[in-house]
């Protein structure tokens, strides 16, 4: 029994030290606090795994980066979810981004409660209080929700770093 208890100590340690790495390397999930919002989020109407993301899925993106890329906290929130952790601040704390692509090939499935799951890549400049530190490349992967159907939504988002 001690034997099983040590080794799920030293699991979670390494759990908990991996995620401080990412996180101090910009590698973390944004979580902005519970949302202002008391609606819930749509369900999604279809899961996307594999093959291509829906043009309309591809549009939403392209819009949420140029506000974001505009400083324009109004357009962005507009495309974020009733109960995206990305209200608190739907900027991200972005100073700058640029050359931003949207990959549009998926793969693999998304998490539960989600459509799908594409990668953006964008370089991006933190501001002077920013956890995104100076100008590099990053990959956001998108957590997006379609619904109703044809209208997408993005929720969450992970980084690396």
């Amino acid at each position: 029994m001690a034997v099983n208890a040590r080794q799920a100590f030293l699991v979670v340690g390494v759990i908990c030290v991996t995620a401080s790495l990412l996180a101090a390397c910009g590698g973390s999930t944004v979580d902005a606090g519970p949302s202002p919002s008391t609606a819930t989020a749509p369900s999604p109407a279809a899961t996307y795994a594999s093959g291509s993301l829906p043009a309309a899925a591809v549009d939403a993106l392209k819009r949420y980066f140029a506000a974001v890329a505009a400083g324009d906290s109004d357009a962005a929130t507009a495309l974020l979810t009733p109960s995206s952790p990305l209200r608190g601040d739907p900027l991200m704390g972005i100073a700058a981004i640029r050359d931003v692509a949207v990959e549009r090939r998926l793969f693999g499935p998304p998490p539960a409660g989600v459509s799908a799951m594409p990668m953006v890549s964008a370089w991006v400049d933190g501001g002077a209080d920013s956890s995104w530190g100076p100008g590099s490349r990053h990959d956001f992967f998108m957590a997006v929700i379609e619904a109703p159907v044809g209208v997408w939504l993005i929720d969450h988002m992970a980084t690396s770093p």
